[in-house]
């Protein structure tokens, strides 16, 4: 494994609470409305919902993976999804010029952003179950 993290067992209960933390933190922030003041936050509570099922996956297929990139060529080397693992890594940078810069997200870049980390959500969900 040449990326951050370690070969372990399967860790089901690790599995389990990572996709219950999936799910939640899509939820809570499907219920916000998007507004100016939330859209950064929406944003950001989606890549974590996202984050979170992918370390789910990891724990299942047996792996401690401890950064984003990581994460990311997870996906590429395990999962053998280099479009997800695409998909992810821009949300990752995206996700972190909010985070870390400060920067802001408008409105209508949040939605079209939104809808489409959703549809990743979607992809992803196949893939926990």
């Amino acid at each position: 494994m040449s990326w951050e993290g370690k070969k372990t067992k399967a860790d089901f209960n690790r599995y389990s609470s990572l996709k219950t933390r999936y799910l939640d933190h899509y939820h809570f922030q499907k219920d916000s409305p998007l507004t100016e003041q939330s859209a950064s936050t929406k944003v950001c509570l989606v890549y974590d919902s996202i984050r979170a099922g992918i370390e789910a996956l990891t724990a299942l297929h047996g792996y401690r993976v401890y950064t984003h990139v990581g994460l990311v060529e997870f996906i590429k080397q395990t999962l053998k999804n280099d479009a997800l693992a695409s998909r992810f890594d821009t949300y990752r940078i995206i996700r972190n010029r909010i985070q870390y810069d400060g920067k802001n997200i408008s409105v209508q870049k949040a939605a079209k952003l939104i809808e489409d980390m959703e549809d990743f959500l979607y992809h992803l969900g196949h893939l926990l179950q």
